[in-house]
């Protein structure tokens, strides 16, 4: 048997009370794993501008240096 089964079964024989306190829990629970989630996506896209900024500052040092080579050669 499975381990949510059996936590059914478990359920389903606790007086109803107890159903109300454990489902309860259960959505708090939920909640708290969405609140989390959503924390953790804010985190995530907050980070993205900086490392496009970096990226690009990158790319922009890179070509710099492309260029600076290309007219050492020249001269």
């Amino acid at each position: 048997m499975h381990l949510d089964e059996q936590l059914q079964q478990h359920l389903f024989s606790l007086p109803m009370a107890l159903k109300a306190e454990v489902l309860d829990f259960v959505l708090f629970l939920e909640q708290k794993q969405e609140r989390q989630a959503k924390d953790h996506l804010k985190a995530l896209m907050s980070s993205v501008p900086a490392s496009v900024n970096l990226a690009d500052e990158l790319i922009a040092d890179r070509r710099l240096e492309a260029e600076k080579e290309q007219k050492d050669r020249t001269k």
